[in-house]
Order: C-alpha cells, then sequence, then structure tokens
C-alpha cells in the first residue's frame, strides 16, 4: 500500500471518528436534559401526591368532624324521643284502665 492511499483511509477514518464523537456528545447532551426532566417531573409528582394526601387527610377529618356533629345531635334528639314514647306508653296504659 501506497503512503497516498494510507493517508487517505486516515483521513476518512478520522472524520468517521469526529462524527462519532460528535454524536456521543449529542447523545450525552440529551441523556442529561431528559435526565433532569424526568427529575422535574417526578419532584412535580411528589408535591402533587403530598397535596392529594392532605385533601385526604382533610376530607377525613371533615367527615370525622359531620359524623361526631350527627352524632351529638342524634343523641340529643333521642333523649325528647325517648320521653315522648315513654309518655304516649303510659298514656295507653292508662287509657286502658
Amino acid at each position: 500500500m501506497d503512503l497516498k492511499s494510507i493517508e487517505g483511509l486516515v483521513d476518512r477514518l478520522s472524520g468517521k471518528v469526529e462524527a462519532l464523537v460528535e454524536e456521543r456528545d449529542a447523545l450525552r447532551r440529551d441523556a442529561n436534559r431528559l435526565g433532569v426532566y424526568a427529575i422535574e417531573r417526578d419532584e412535580e409528582c411528589v408535591r402533587a401526591r403530598r397535596e392529594m394526601i392532605l385533601a385526604i387527610e382533610a376530607a377525613a377529618d371533615e367527615f370525622a368532624r359531620r359524623e361526631h356533629s350527627g352524632s351529638e345531635i342524634g343523641a340529643r334528639l333521642q333523649t325528647p324521643n325517648d320521653r315522648l314514647i315513654g309518655l304516649a306508653l303510659q298514656g295507653q296504659r292508662g287509657c286502658r284502665t
């Protein structure tokens, strides 16, 4: 092989190597950009999950508060209802005798 053909091969190979290096660098930049994007999305998901948990906890607290309030109202109504039923039963017994 003569020197000219060897120089031609070296030039073509160095051109291919440069192209591969540029492609590798572009892929690294893309990978870094995608990594940053994934981290940002993950942080958004974590924030959304925290907000959802807080909303669920607030709803559960509100439900418990309303349930307790409803129980108190039911208990307050039960006593007068019991008295009315008792009076009605006494009245029925009094009418039979």
